[in-house]
């Protein structure tokens, strides 16, 4: 059975790859471009997996975990977060599910594959 791993990226070339990169390997992709539309998708299914970018417009992607984390049935969506902003670390992000943060400035496309098979495998 194939997992589900949503995509929530405002640069449309960056949600692009990583689509395409998971669906190489497996994986079922839905796409969201800001914090409402995905948790619009949320609300039709729950996804196995979440990808998020920290910098999207409106609410954000702090918003966006931070609504995760007020709701029973999502608190325990693993979230791995995408992005370059520096001054983020894991321990800041682990109380809203974070899991993994990957550096999108220099990660490799098998890392966001590495990244998805191990939060969901634990």
């Amino acid at each position: 059975m194939s997992r589900t791993v949503l995509v929530v990226e405002s640069e449309p070339w960056l949600g692009d790859h990583y689509i395409q990169v998971l669906e190489k390997h497996g994986f079922t992709t839905k796409r969201a471009t800001n914090a409402y539309a995905a948790i619009d998708m949320i609300d039709d299914g729950l996804p196995d997996a979440i990808i998020l970018s920290l910098l999207l417009s409106g609410t954000g992607g702090l918003g966006l975990l931070h609504e995760l984390q007020t709701y029973i049935d999502t608190t325990e969506i693993p979230v791995i977060v995408c992005s370059g902003v520096a001054h983020v670390s894991l321990e800041e992000l682990a109380p809203y599910g974070v899991r993994q943060l990957l550096d999108s400035r220099s990660m490799k496309p098998d890392d966001i594959v590495a990244a998805v098979r191990s939060v969901l495998s634990s």
